[in-house]
């Protein structure tokens, strides 16, 4: 496909299968969204889908593009809501957002034989209520130039150098988790110009990880313990505190004080003499009930 207007849209319960040698789509600067439509899109020696300084945005969809060279997906603004993207470059930038990226309640797979699985230019990054694959056999898994935003998702990216790199500010929020490797040991697998997240968030990997001054550049990079050997792999996830409230004729305790999100807690209740437990009650921090099964949950 080439095309040159004010804006195409794809729609409708179908199936677009696109097959070139070049570029399947080149939409010379013109807006793509993609709508309710399974599309497969393949380019054996370049592009997949270029749509270069123009928005491209895939809603309720599914997508597969492969780009036997650079970029399967580029556009200046990639937006992703509600669907799923597989998306691989021969050589380079298997998704290139020369602006944003933003990725919603999606299920996205990136994958670089070279450089930058996914790659982010001059404004933010946000992934939101998604599950994210990045990898690159190259550089970085992800590169975002400004800022990071990553809330309610599962994250993981590979790089060879940097699993992740953030020029500006990484910031986790609710229910996330994210993991980034590295597969060069002489370089950091989370490079990032600041890390924010509460306290709730915990670096479970590698233990009691030291967060310093990348040699002195203007980024942080996760170190070991011993605070001197960079971590080649980072976990980082959300930890839940339990807390209990008094109980009347008897005692109430749980074999853990947080956990984190797939984690058993076993919670046993010792009437005193003389009495039967009543009821037990769980909840989360909104109210809603909590169902125990055989003193767990």
């Amino acid at each position: 496909f080439d095309i040159a207007c004010a804006g195409v849209t794809l729609t409708g319960d179908g199936l677009l299968n696109a097959h070139a040698s070049s570029e399947a789509f080149y939409f010379h600067r013109t807006p793509l969204t993609i709508d309710t439509t399974t599309v497969n899109a393949e380019a054996d020696n370049s592009f997949c889908m270029e749509i270069g300084s123009a928005a491209l945005t895939i809603r309720d969809s599914s997508v597969t593009a492969v780009g036997g060279g650079n970029m399967a997906l580029d556009a200046k603004d990639v937006t992703i809501v509600n669907s799923t993207v597989d998306a691989t470059a021969g050589y380079s930038y298997a998704i290139y957002g020369s602006d944003s990226i933003r990725m919603t309640d999606s299920t996205v797979t990136a994958t670089s034989k070279n450089q930058y699985a996914v790659y982010c230019g001059y404004e933010e990054m946000t992934i939101t209520g998604s599950v994210v694959t990045a990898s690159s056999e190259g550089s970085e898994g992800i590169y975002v130039k400004r800022s990071l935003t990553v809330t309610d998702s599962a994250v993981e990216t590979t790089g060879w150098y940097q699993g992740l790199t953030v020029d500006g500010a990484l910031t986790l929020e609710g229910d996330t988790e994210l993991t980034v490797n590295g597969r060069n040991r002489r370089y950091a697998a989370l490079l990032v110009g600041s890390l924010e997240m509460d306290d709730d968030f915990v670096i479970t990997t590698p233990e009691n990880a030291v967060v310093a001054n990348y040699f002195g550049d203007a980024y942080d990079a996760v170190w070991e313990a011993d605070g001197t050997t960079l971590a080649d792999k980072v976990v980082i996830r959300r930890a839940y505190h339990v807390s209990i409230n008094d109980a009347e004729h008897g005692t109430v305790t749980t074999d853990r004080a947080s956990a984190f999100k797939g984690d058993t807690i076993t919670v046993t209740a010792t009437p005193a003499d003389g009495y039967m437990l009543a009821s037990l009650t769980v909840t989360t921090v909104s109210g809603e009930s909590v169902t125990v099964t055989d003193g767990a949950f």
